[in-house]
């Protein structure tokens, strides 16, 4: 499946370059292998993509053996993929909490309760 998405994004790709507006500027190889190299790395790295639910299972691990500040560095990254979870922000604080950074809890537990 990822296989034959990345191929068709390809596809897109070449469709793409072949009538741009932009080919007079895409005349340099440089430039095209560029914007091909970004594409492709576009691509790849949305595969490998995790989703918050991932994060969230290795910062619980993490938190049931102590490690609360890694705990809090896999919340974090969480969040960054879905940022409207008030748990994830109330999980945070209490890493925050444990390892006594008392105003970045106070800022997550808020955050927790405007959602």
């Amino acid at each position: 499946m990822i296989q034959k998405n990345n191929k068709k994004n390809l596809q897109y790709f070449l469709i793409w370059e072949k009538y741009s507006i932009f080919e007079p500027y895409l005349r340099t190889t440089n430039m095209k292998r560029t914007i091909l190299l970004l594409t492709i790395f576009t691509i790849v790295s949305t595969s490998f993509a995790q989703s918050a639910a991932d994060y969230y299972r290795k910062a619980v691990v993490k938190f049931r053996s102590g490690d609360y500040a890694g705990a809090a560095v896999e919340y974090t990254r969480a969040l960054d993929v879905d940022a409207s979870s008030a748990v994830l922000y109330n999980n945070r604080g209490v890493c925050y909490y444990r390892i006594e950074r008392y105003s970045d809890a106070l800022n997550d537990y808020n955050q927790a309760v405007l959602i």
